[in-house]
């Protein structure tokens, strides 16, 4: 028998940011003021307790932390009383539309600028907050059905890092990509973080999620974790993480919409650390044929094997935050 959802941990219904400009303000407590949990059941769904009080929540939140993190700090079982005296450190947002050629019929032009360009075609744009939004909104209100004939097709992320400090004095690096819409094609992607070389990861520590829900009704559907003992870690270099992107099966195109995150500790290198750097790193596969990503991560480079460059979109510039700011 299925376990149910155990836990009301706030007031207020926990709601993501997918497909409707309402929900633009996705680290306003307004329109966020839960933390949810899940029992396990087939689908993996974790319980990401424990139950902060909305004075407890509000309190991470005036410090700076999403609420993105904080559930990945619960999820990687961190206790209650070890988030609360975490320290909020610095983080860093960027918001990126996607538009992905895929008719080879269509705006020919664009395919003539490089003789050797290959469908599909894809282009990355960094755009402001207000941008963001206010395009999503757009493209929303018109008809958003797929087709194979369509000659092209838009996707909406922002990337967020940051970094908090431990009671112990242990730094934590995190990474949240969340996607807007719905992906075209659901393979594996990476996602990773670049750090300087006055700090290194700490082996055991790295601990992911990648959270599925519906585009048309919110409704949650899948939450997988990554633990440190997940063989999709990559730990050549900085830590990253090769997350397959969870197939909607079936007659599903674009119907659901994903979040990925990760995290991982790190330790000086040196006798006094006074500056650390956090890049997040972000590459989707765009086309249909499934590879098995081969990377490495050293600070704000991503370096995806040459054979496989061409079928990963890597999203630029980066979110970078820095102690000190």
């Amino acid at each position: 028998m299925k376990k149910v959802l155990t836990a009301i941990l706030l007031s207020t219904l926990f709601f993501f940011s997918v497909n409707t400009f309402a929900s633009a303000e996705s680290e306003n407590l307004k329109a966020q003021e839960m933390v949810y949990g899940l029992e396990m059941d087939e689908n993996h769904v974790k319980v990401l307790g424990p139950v902060f009080s909305e004075d407890e929540l509000k309190s991470l939140t005036d410090k700076g932390f999403t609420l993105d993190v904080i559930t990945l700090l619960v999820s990687s079982g961190e206790s209650k009383e070890d988030i609360l005296k975490r320290e909020f450190v610095s983080n860093s947002t960027k918001y990126y539309i996607t538009t992905t050629i895929t008719n080879p019929f269509i705006q020919k032009d664009y395919l003539n600028m490089n003789s050797k360009a290959s469908l599909p075609v894809t282009s990355v744009e960094e755009v402001s907050y207000e941008e963001y939004w206010q395009r999503l909104k757009e493209d929303d209100e018109r008809v958003t059905i797929y087709s194979d004939s369509d000659s092209s097709s838009t996707s909406y992320k922002k990337m967020t890092v940051s970094v908090s400090k431990k009671s112990t004095g242990v730094y934590t690096v995190n990474n949240v990509v969340d996607w807007s819409t719905g992906a075209l094609n659901t393979n594996e992607d990476i996602i990773g973080i670049g750090i300087n070389g006055n700090t290194s990861p700490v082996r055991g520590t790295e601990y992911g999620t990648q959270v599925v829900r519906s585009a048309v009704s919110l409704t949650h559907l899948q939450t997988i974790n990554y633990s440190s003992s997940s063989s999709k870690w990559n730990r050549n270099g900085d830590y990253g993480l090769a997350a397959d992107l969870v197939d909607g099966g079936l007659g599903c195109v674009r119907c659901q919409v994903h979040k990925i995150s990760m995290k991982y500790d790190i330790k000086p290198n040196v006798s006094s650390v006074s500056l650390i750097d956090a890049y997040g790193h972000y590459a989707h596969q765009e086309k249909s044929v499934s590879i098995s990503p081969s990377f490495t991560i050293s600070k704000g480079v991503l370096g995806i094997s040459v054979s496989q460059q061409k079928y990963f979109t890597e999203h630029r510039p980066q979110p970078h935050a820095q102690m000190p700011k």
